[in-house]
């Protein structure tokens, strides 16, 4: 399965609009901008949940841009189906990686075990404006409480 090269070569119908420019008509078989086919997507998405970016760009052949360009389209899709309305305690947590360079801000919903929010930040400032956004922009879900969460080793 996917041991070869495959191309779909298409003259895909284009209309010339004086507000909106060039446009072309959705073909069935891929997103916008996507480059590839609905099922090499799905392939993408599999291999997202179990490796880097980098290693499937090095895989498929292809830029880590176009990867992420597929991954962020899929996440953005289920991101705006999310339902946070039976939040109801939130854990947040900073990390930093690589000698404290690269920050992380992680909230999790205490109850269900699971993330519901995640941010890359360059800076520990950045990473308490980034929780500031998040929680005022949720601020209406969260019922009970907000706590910072703390790991500790046994």
């Amino acid at each position: 399965f996917f041991q070869f090269h495959a191309y779909i070569h298409c003259k895909v119908p284009r209309t010339k609009c004086e507000k909106h420019g060039v446009l072309q008509v959705e073909v069935p078989w891929s997103i916008p901008g996507s480059g590839f086919t609905l099922l090499f997507d799905a392939f993408i998405m599999e291999l997202a949940t179990i490796m880097p970016i980098n290693s499937i760009a090095k895989l498929i052949r292809k830029h880590d841009t176009r990867i992420w360009r597929v991954v962020n389209h899929y996440v953005e899709e289920a991101r705006e189906k999310e339902d946070y309305s039976e939040v109801k305690s939130t854990g947040i947590d900073e990390t930093s990686s690589k000698r404290g360079h690269n920050y992380r801000t992680v909230f999790v919903d205490l109850e269900e075990s699971k993330v519901h929010h995640s941010t890359v930040v360059r800076t520990s400032r950045a990473t308490a404006n980034g929780w500031e956004k998040f929680f005022f922009s949720f601020s209406n879900i969260f019922k009970y409480k907000i706590c910072k969460m703390c790991y500790t080793n046994h």
